[in-house]
């Protein structure tokens, strides 16, 4: 077992966990008294022809875990369903800094993270943020069935049909 937190010494680490081990990773450290972070989204997705509700990892075979490196690293890594902790091939692990770990806390609601961003309504004034339109300007039209959304983009003059998880949009 391990010694008390030592507040001065613990920082935020990830862990790389084997496929589909995150949950029982969380669960030997959190049984070990560390400060675990294993985050999780709700999606609807069509399953055998109906939309039903599934759980999902926010980051699939990554744990988030505040440990002392000198101290528990060990312990850590050879926990059971552990690949590695991310860090340097001299075996010094990467520092997740608090402002990741304090943003993800802030969407967490009711055990999970929420992903629904500022709705858009037919008519707002919008920017493309990221994705290989970035920079368009446009006027957002509609929501169409499997994620996608529909743009009249101003600078082209065209109608373009995208999906959500491709570009980051912001309202202008």
């Amino acid at each position: 077992m391990r010694a008390p937190d030592s507040q001065e010494t613990a920082n935020w680490y990830v862990i790389y966990t084997k496929p589909a081990q995150e949950d029982l990773v969380a669960k030997y450290l959190q049984i070990a008294k560390f400060d675990v972070l294993n985050p999780a989204v709700r999606k609807r997705r069509f399953y055998k022809g109906r939309l039903r509700m599934i759980v999902e990892k926010l980051f699939p075979c990554y744990v988030f875990a505040k440990f002392d490196p000198e101290r528990d690293y060990r312990l850590i890594k050879y926990t059971r369903g552990v690949r590695y902790v991310i860090g340097s091939r001299s075996g010094t692990p990467y520092t997740v800094d608090k402002s990741i770990i304090d943003s993800i806390l802030s969407r967490m609601k009711d055990g999970f993270i929420d992903l629904s961003a500022k709705e858009l309504k037919p008519g707002d004034r919008l920017i493309i943020t990221d994705g290989p339109m970035s920079g368009f300007e446009g006027v957002f039209l509609c929501e169409r069935p499997k994620d996608r959304v529909l743009i009249l983009l101003r600078e082209i003059s065209c109608r373009l049909e995208i999906e959500k998880q491709s570009v980051s949009l912001a309202a202008r």
